[in-house]
């Protein structure tokens, strides 16, 4: 379960770069996911019942740390799905191909 959900990004669990943790908040924004929102049940209190007594999610400042920046809609993580969280214009931009590229890759031109 855990190989699916960090797939080949995963080296070990005690492995930092420079031998020092960079700490909660860095390692979600540089991976993209949390367990606020690799969590399903969370995901949809937070957007369809947020103040159900006794099952009350987080205020909105605290929410705002527990999702990734680039995650504005505060939506359920899943990897190769990423896409999802980010604007479409700016997805687009960031993953333009020209036409040559997209010819060698097989892609369609349309």
């Amino acid at each position: 379960c855990i190989d699916w959900l960090i797939g080949s990004r995963f080296e070990s669990v005690d492995t930092f770069e420079g031998g020092k943790d960079p700490g909660y908040t860095q390692v979600m924004e540089s991976q993209s996911y949390s367990w606020w929102n690799t969590n399903p049940i969370y995901v949809l209190k937070t957007r369809h019942c947020p103040e159900e007594p006794d099952f009350e999610v987080h205020d909105a400042a605290t929410q705002e740390r527990l999702w990734p920046k680039n995650q504005k809609r505060k939506g359920f993580f899943e990897l190769g799905k990423e896409f999802r969280h980010e604007e479409k214009h700016l997805w687009d931009e960031n993953n333009a191909l020209s036409p040559s590229a997209r010819q060698d890759q097989g892609l369609s031109m349309g």
